[in-house]
């Protein structure tokens, strides 16, 4: 049930961000000469693969290290292990919510840019114009994330602690507190170190 819950809750903040971010982005592009209307959409692609990046790099990440440091009073260190020990929800806001919100929005900036090229210019087919845009950004996309996932995956205890530390800075901003797990649920490294015990 609480799984339905979060998946409700997950559904619902992808719908209004999604509503949000493709709006502003609209606006901009609309708004704006059609070379700085580019800017907004290399920037969600950035995004999604920034995100992409730490939403593979919490679930390869070892939490072992970062207890050491954490011991050490190592600043970023405890909200990395407070990430590590949630991979799966960090994953999937990273992953899913964050990357289809971009998606959708690199999706309508690149209509709208090519909208805007081809009324001001004359002779470019429209249907030609978009399907090469289109195949533009997915390459950039999908090569990116590519690349970020090779990245993420081999520095992502390095990744995770750098997180961490942008989390505690803002922590300490506002005056938030990221608590380790309550006694009597397992870790991530717990929960992984059982799985390994189950395979062997």
């Amino acid at each position: 049930m609480s799984n339905l819950r979060q998946a409700c809750r997950t559904g619902i903040l992808t719908f209004f961000l999604s509503i949000i971010v493709s709006s502003l982005s609209r606006v901009w592009a609309s708004t704006f000469i059609f070379y700085y209307s580019i800017i907004p959409l290399f920037l969600v692609i950035g995004v999604g693969i920034l995100f992409d990046i730490v939403g593979t790099a919490v679930t390869a990440a070892n939490e072992t290290p970062l207890h050491a440091m954490a011991a050490d009073k190592v600043f970023g260190a405890k909200q990395a292990i407070w990430l590590v020990r949630r991979a799966d929800r960090v994953a999937n806001f990273c992953n899913d919510v964050v990357g289809d919100i971009c998606g959708t929005a690199s999706g309508g900036l690149t209509a709208v840019l090519v909208y805007e090229l081809v009324t001001r210019s004359q002779g470019l087919n429209m249907d030609i114009v978009n399907v090469i845009s289109l195949g533009l950004v997915a390459a950039l996309t999908v090569g990116g994330k590519a690349w970020g996932k090779s990245t993420a995956i081999n520095r992502a205890d390095q990744i995770v602690f750098k997180v961490g530390q942008a989390l505690a800075t803002w922590d300490r901003f506002t005056g938030r507190r990221h608590e380790t797990d309550r006694k009597g649920k397992n870790t991530h490294s717990q929960k992984r170190n059982a799985s390994r015990k189950r395979g062997s």
